[in-house]
């Protein structure tokens, strides 16, 4: 898992962050990361979620069919569900580090406003 995410960083930043569509399934894969990983890797969990800020800064939202259009809508709710908790467990968020927190938080507002589960937890 961390191995795929850290070379998929790799060719995003060679390419500039270029997201061609066939790297958006891997991206749209993100958000599922950092959930999985929770606090076990907060490097990989930090970097990843700076390439998503490189990221949304590139999508051209003005074609509201398009691909980046659907990857964004992706994204906010795969990135929601990092806010969310099951069952009064910590949410994902709550065991990142300080840093990394203000990071997310940054991410989710670039994403425009946060979804009904997030603003419920």
């Amino acid at each position: 898992g961390h191995k795929a995410v850290k070379l998929a960083i790799s060719i995003l930043k060679e390419s500039h962050y270029e997201t061609p569509e066939a790297m958006h399934q891997m991206i749209k894969c993100f958000p599922l990361y950092l959930n999985a990983w929770r606090d076990n890797y907060l490097q990989e969990s930090d970097d990843l979620v700076a390439t998503l800020h490189h990221i949304m800064r590139r999508v051209d939202l003005s074609n509201k069919s398009s691909s980046e259009a659907t990857l964004f809508d992706s994204l906010r709710q795969g990135v929601s569900s990092i806010f969310v908790a099951e069952k009064k467990q910590q949410t994902v968020f709550e065991r990142f580090s300080l840093q990394l927190q203000r990071k997310t938080i940054c991410l989710m507002v670039s994403l425009g406003s946060p979804t009904p589960d997030v603003l419920k937890s």
